[in-house]
């Protein structure tokens, strides 16, 4: 199965991807092996020793951004508003296109990085609606944004599948320890660029891929805030409104059960 297929059975056409969703954004902890003297700056949430990997991705499951070394004991806004990355988006110096207006809706929408609860809402991020007692608009919106975040969580599972190091934690310094996560994302990338050219397909790109053993790989707790400006919030709404809208799938309904 090529990417083209699997993009459309998850409900993003190329088209889309190209005009809603710039990148699809995540934090992972590595776990590894503390050395000695090492002290408790690494010491994360789960009683283990861990660097983190901020990362996005595109649509072909080439990391595009990254961000290595950031101590595991950091769980909280700090670890993406200190990052470069972070930085970046929040001064507007990430170079993206300006908003869009798709097909006959009456309001732009802008690039932005599909993320999940751990990140922040903002006008360049989008995050699901919290709460159980979700309107439809509201519920369309996080299922969409839940299919398209598999690209990312595939992107990762593809990585610890070929470099069976990520399969439990790693016993080398600090130091040692981000040179491989370097060198692993240089290849993984290299090698998907390869795929993307070549007949032969080396992964299936299914939720059974998600399974993996990865206890190397820890997902960071909330990094982001509750709190977001009126303009996050109406972007969001406007998102909502275009996938309940003229950007329905016909299969949304059925998986989120509901017909209206």
């Amino acid at each position: 199965m090529n990417t083209r297929e699997i993009l459309r059975q998850q409900g993003i056409s190329q088209k889309a991807i190209k005009e809603l969703v710039r990148e699809l954004a995540t934090f992972k902890k590595q776990e590894f092996q503390a050395q000695a003297n090492s002290g408790s700056s690494n010491y994360n949430y789960k009683g283990s020793h861990s660097v983190v990997l901020l990362a996005m991705c595109d649509a072909f499951y080439r990391f595009t951004l990254v961000d290595i070394g950031a101590p595991g004991r950091f769980s909280d806004g700090g670890v993406f508003r200190d990052s470069l990355i972070g930085k970046k988006f929040e001064s507007f110096d990430m170079d993206l296109p300006p908003p869009h207006r798709i097909g006959n809706i009456g309001f732009l929408l802008p690039y932005v990085f599909v993320a999940d609860e751990a990140f922040a809402l903002t006008s360049y991020s989008m995050r699901p609606y919290p709460g159980k007692n979700l309107n439809s608009n509201k519920i369309i919106f996080n299922y969409r944004l839940s299919r398209a975040r598999r690209v990312i969580e595939n992107t990762f599972g593809i990585m610890a599948a070929r470099w069976r190091i990520y399969r439990k934690p790693i016993i080398a310094s600090n130091k040692k320890i981000i040179k491989i996560i370097q060198a692993t994302v240089c290849l993984h990338n290299y090698l998907m660029e390869k795929d993307r050219h070549s007949d032969m397909c080396y992964f299936s790109l299914d939720k059974d891929l998600l399974e993996l053993p990865t206890t190397g790989i820890l997902p960071l707790q909330n990094v982001g805030s509750n709190n977001y400006t009126r303009e996050a919030a109406v972007i969001r709404d406007n998102f909502a409104n275009y996938f309940h809208g003229e950007g329905a799938v016909p299969w949304q309904w059925q998986n989120v059960g509901h017909h209206s």
